[in-house]
């Protein structure tokens, strides 16, 4: 993610999520804990059909920036959901500026979805193959649920800050990949 001062106003702008990336393990009714992915093409189909998609921090009701009223340009490309978005808020501006973004993450309602076991993985895989994309969300005090995501700072072209979120959630996903491993010894020795 970047932060840019333009003449239309400070843009927040990065990737929200890279499609066939594996998130952390996350609750999902019925199911218990899954990891989830996201198929190619499925933003693009969701943003091509939405009347409106806001911006929000940690999935909350506010909204910074929106689709409907041309704050927020998303598209999906070769890497993934791209997100510009044009915010007026001075708290967020002044939260990016502090480093207190952790990263993105997107709310949505599945369309179409398919859940298998996976060999490797205590969780089943969660595939969302078509979903309703309702919002994108900047984190600030709640944990992304995907490691693929990155953000910078800029002030004009000078870059203030980098963040890799896989970085600083280094320690989670080494435990996360601890207990896939010892499930794996587990199914072993039964």
């Amino acid at each position: 993610m970047k932060i840019e001062i333009r003449a239309d106003g400070t843009h927040i702008c990065g990737y929200v999520n890279v499609p066939d990336k594996k998130s952390l393990p996350l609750p999902l009714p019925k199911y218990g804990m899954v990891i989830e992915t996201v198929e190619p093409k499925a933003f693009e189909k969701a943003i091509n059909r939405a009347e409106n998609i806001r911006l929000t921090v940690d999935h909350g009701s506010n909204t910074y920036a929106s689709t409907a009223d041309g704050t927020l340009k998303l598209f999906e490309d070769g890497i993934g959901l791209y997100t510009d978005a044009i915010i007026s808020d001075s708290e967020l501006i002044n939260a990016a500026k502090q480093k207190k973004i952790v990263g993105w993450s997107f709310g949505f309602v599945p369309i179409a979805q398919k859940i298998e076991d996976q060999k490797d993985s205590p969780y089943p895989l969660r595939r969302i193959l078509d979903m309703e994309l309702e919002h994108v969300s900047l984190i600030i005090k709640q944990e992304p649920m995907y490691k693929a995501t990155s953000w910078e700072i800029r002030d004009g072209c000078t870059a203030e800050e980098s963040t890799d979120i896989y970085n600083k959630y280094e320690k989670r996903i080494a435990e996360i990949k601890n207990a896939e491993y010892q499930y794996r010894v587990d199914q072993l020795i039964k």
